[in-house]
């Protein structure tokens, strides 16, 4: 288990931010915040929190106008 505060409440922080950012039209910094939060959940063992992240994924890929790697963005996201 982890303790409040700790990675797992950053991962699931970054996802909403990471959205917002991209919301923003700065694109980079909104998959970096992802891929931040996906590496976190990812290293924590997090199957079921890193499929939950993973809806937002095509949002941002679609606002970046990235269509091909939004079809993508969730395919095998629970695979350890």
């Amino acid at each position: 288990m982890t303790r409040a505060g700790g990675p797992a409440l950053e991962a699931r922080a970054l996802v909403p931010l990471a959205g917002l950012h991209t919301m923003q039209g700065r694109f980079d910094e909104g998959r970096r915040l992802y891929e931040r939060s996906k590496s976190i959940r990812q290293e924590l063992g997090l199957r079921l929190a890193l499929a939950i992240g993973t809806e937002s994924a095509p949002e941002i890929h679609l606002l970046a106008g990235d269509g091909e790697e939004a079809d993508g963005s969730s395919a095998g996201a629970t695979k350890p």
